[in-house]
């Protein structure tokens, strides 16, 4: 009887062991895509990062500074050298807003996170020469995004 009952003792443990292995797996699972899945305080942190990048550049940089000041304040004086290095200034402030666009699509931004970031791309870009999106349209293939900035700027 003795002999049995070891052997009933070494099927349970194995049964335990098993779960245990199949729970730890589990989890370790769990902890690797949660540790490769960005959250929303990743995302603000990314996207505030790329705009004080983006401003970097004028405050280390008077000429671009002044370029900015001129496509805003009179586009039509820009020269062809200077409007397409107004563009590509611009091509990494809507990189930035298609990232908050495709990160709030992706459920890391939340509704009314996504509210915030969204109003706010929308206010600088209305304040900008509307040629810095037309010309920067084709950059974003994503048509969801390209429809969304449209509209954006033709809200009232």
């Amino acid at each position: 009887m003795n002999h049995q009952r070891l052997q009933s003792y070494a099927a349970i443990a194995e049964v335990i062991g098993a779960f245990a292995i199949v729970v730890s797996l589990l989890y370790a699972g769990h902890e690797v895509r949660r540790a490769s899945t960005m959250s929303s305080l990743d995302a603000h942190v990314m996207l505030y990062e790329r705009e004080r990048q983006h401003n970097a550049v004028l405050f280390e940089n008077r000429d671009m500074a002044e370029l900015v000041v001129l496509a805003d304040e009179a586009p039509d004086e820009l020269t062809g050298a200077d409007r397409l290095r107004y563009i590509e200034y611009q091509h990494d402030f809507l990189d930035s807003w298609e990232m908050a666009f495709e990160y709030h699509r992706d459920g890391i931004l939340d509704d009314e996170d996504w509210d915030a970031w969204d109003a706010w791309y929308v206010q600088q870009m209305r304040s900008r020469p509307r040629f810095a999106w037309e010309e920067n349209r084709h950059n974003f293939p994503d048509g969801n995004f390209t429809s969304h900035v449209d509209a954006a700027l033709h809200r009232d």
